[in-house]
């Protein structure tokens, strides 16, 4: 008998995003908030959202915007902006590198 199965939401799949981006298994992040592991993959399956957003988003260290509805980008202003600090740093030494 075959199983039907339901395609991942866009939610799951930023669910999934998020916590790879953390660096983190489904087991480490149940660990770290206290749930079950099947609540985890149910999320990353067929949710479409959660009560603990925000404790994701902490976790995983994304924008919670962006990880309920997919607007706006994926990591924290702040963060965003760090890394564009380091891309202006790293052209601008490359700027100084004169050609032989």
């Amino acid at each position: 008998m075959r199983r039907i199965t339901k395609p991942r939401t866009e939610f799951a799949k930023r669910m999934i995003a998020a916590r790879q981006h953390a660096g983190l298994t489904q087991h480490q992040a149940c660990e770290r908030l206290g749930i079950s592991q099947g609540t985890i993959s149910l999320l990353e399956r067929t949710g479409e959202s959660t009560s603990m957003l925000m404790s994701f988003a902490k976790l995983y260290g994304v924008n919670p915007g962006w990880l309920y509805s997919g607007e706006g980008g994926m990591l924290p202003k702040a963060e965003v902006s760090r890394y564009s600090h380091d891309a202006e740093a790293l052209a601008a030494a490359f700027d100084e590198i004169s050609d032989p």
